[in-house]
């Protein structure tokens, strides 16, 4: 087995994260929901099918991924390291990683690729007939692999459709910090149309990795074990969200993880919200390179099977994200389907970060620096207790001693600054 640490593997973890990146940048551009993806789900159910691309399409293919220069061997062996590392048992942490192929019974595909990828990427294999059966038995793999946080990836299998790839990851973690569910509170969220209302947030005082310049704050959320972990990026009313996405890149990613290195002590506010998402990606990774793996004409996969049978008709992404006062569940499953050629304590604290308008976050593995998760939340949800109408920040004060800072401005809604004293919290 390959370990996570060799020059190869952690080039291809470089190489998803960049996809990533460039892929969540691609489809959070001016939008108006909240936005989720897994980059290494997306990353590592192309990379199935690119194993069995060739010629143009496979350069194209690279190019898009990030993975040009890396030898199929390579990355074979470093997807198959990649994956043994993410899922080793770890008694704090729950990440999970399923991936399968569905055939349809009859379809020549190459027995070599089929075995490359059982080894490589721990693929279950099916033959199946393609009927309605065979959809209730994919999504019931979805619904099983996900532990019923996305009970479906299919509605119907196109008639031309020879093969269905899939990836699911499932992830559970404890904060190492809990947030104290006495403290929160329901507080306002100003959304991108600078109408704020009410949402459920979570507050603690702690030291905490941190880094604030006059365009981000950014905070490292630890999950128990610490072998993984949030960052929140909050951009500042001026940038505003839309305008930290245009530059994210890998380049301001790894700069934003470089300064993250010093412990600071941060009285924080951050949303309890849940979410979910659901893309076709077919349009956006056309416009990051790969238009010629979609080309019914032109696609050459002949790696898998005939060269004239097969092309990409279909990537389907779907997300779920649950963020509370304990920690954090997520899910990703991401579908490629295949087609048949035919179809077209009481100190000061230092800092202050409240989460309380549209922000940019990261789960990540630090073991192997893998992006797990990228989400884009500019809706929180409504808070939750009809009736109860809304604490102030200042009930919040009284309740559990401490500070209070409000800032008001014209247009910008108003800041709500809360210092706490530390409690112990696990």
């Amino acid at each position: 087995m390959i370990s996570p640490t060799t020059p190869t593997t952690d080039t291809v973890v470089h190489a998803l994260n960049e996809f990533g990146l460039n892929l969540f940048r691609q489809l959070s551009s001016n939008m108006e929901k909240n936005v989720v993806m897994s980059p290494f789900s997306v990353a590592a159910a192309l990379a199935m099918v690119f194993d069995g691309a060739s010629g143009d399409t496979r350069d194209a293919m690279a190019d898009t991924l990030r993975l040009a220069g890396l030898s199929r061997d390579e990355i074979s062996a470093a997807y198959a390291g990649l994956m043994a590392a993410l899922t080793a048992p770890d008694a704090e942490m729950q990440l999970e990683i399923a991936n399968s192929l569905w055939i349809r019974e009859g379809f020549p595909l190459k027995a070599e690729y089929i075995e490359r990828n059982r080894a490589s990427f721990g693929g279950e294999i099916a033959e199946i007939e393609f009927n309605d059966a065979a959809i209730k038995r994919i999504n019931d793999w979805v619904n099983g692999k996900t532990h019923g946080k996305i009970r479906s990836i299919i509605e119907g299998l196109d008639p031309l459709s020879v093969m269905v790839l899939l990836n699911a990851v499932y992830f559970k973690a404890k904060w190492e910090l809990l947030f104290d569910t006495r403290l929160t509170r329901d507080l306002p969220f100003t959304l991108k149309n600078g109408r704020e209302k009410s949402c459920r947030m979570m507050v603690r005082g702690e030291h905490y990795s941190y880094y604030e310049d006059d365009q981000v704050q950014a905070v490292r959320l630890p999950y128990r074990g610490e072998r993984a972990s949030m960052i929140v990026i909050l951009p500042s009313r001026e940038l505003g969200l839309d305008g930290l996405l245009a530059q994210l890149n890998a380049d301001k990613w790894n700069s934003w993880l470089d300064r993250l290195s010093q412990h600071s002590r941060v009285s924080l506010g951050l949303p309890r919200f849940k979410t979910e998402y659901d893309e076709n990606l077919n349009a956006t990774l056309q416009a990051l390179g790969m238009e010629i793996a979609f080309d019914f004409k032109r696609a050459d996969f002949r790696q898998m099977g005939p060269k004239e049978l097969f092309y990409i008709g279909l990537v389907q992404h779907k997300t779920f994200l649950d963020v509370t006062e304990e920690g954090t569940e997520a899910a990703a499953v991401t579908k490629v389907e295949t087609y048949f050629r035919g179809k077209s304590s009481n100190p000061e604290p230092v800092a202050t970060m409240i989460v309380d308008r549209p922000f940019f976050l990261a789960i990540r593995d630090d073991l192997t620096g893998a992006l797990l998760f990228l989400g884009a939340i500019v809706d929180p949800g409504d808070a939750s207790g009809a009736g109860r109408g809304l604490a102030t920040a200042k009930e919040i004060i009284e309740q559990h001693g401490g500070t209070i800072e409000v800032e008001s401005k014209l247009g910008q809604g108003t800041t709500f600054r809360v210092r706490l004293p530390r409690k112990k919290m696990r």
